[in-house]
């Protein structure tokens, strides 16, 4: 769209940005509220391995972004989402989701812990903004 048209793009970012993490921010609100009694049904080592996997994802996403701060943030973030995402699939090929399902509500809320951080920081950053 920003090639074919710049001025409505323009006009239309900040607004759609503003809506895009809105929403992003109340589905976080409510995966935790309504996943909270699964995060605590996965507790102990399992939440350690998960919390490494989050943090080791984001920071391997963000190291192949190479020098572009704009990969970097988008590829850190979509490697946490990757492995949702692919846990789930293989869940479902396998017919087990029911036994899955706390573990990856866990991994979700985690990641969102941690992603929402990263994601504050990298646009405070990109701005010139530093913490």
């Amino acid at each position: 769209m920003q090639k074919f048209t710049p001025t409505f793009t323009q006009k239309i970012a900040q607004p759609l940005a503003f809506i895009a993490n809105s929403l992003f921010f109340g589905l976080v609100i409510l995966a935790c509220i309504l996943g909270l009694p699964l995060f605590f049904q996965v507790w102990g080592l399992p939440i350690v391995a998960i919390a490494i996997m989050v943090i080791a994802s984001l920071g391997i996403g963000h190291a192949l972004g190479r020098l572009d701060a704009h990969t970097r943030s988008i590829l850190g973030i979509f490697c946490i989402a990757r492995n949702f995402g692919l846990a789930l699939f293989i869940a479902i090929l396998n017919h087990v989701q029911q036994q899955v399902i706390p573990t990856l509500v866990a991994y979700l809320i985690l990641g969102a812990f941690v992603g929402v951080p990263y994601s504050i920081w990298n646009q405070r950053r990109l701005a010139g903004n530093p913490l």
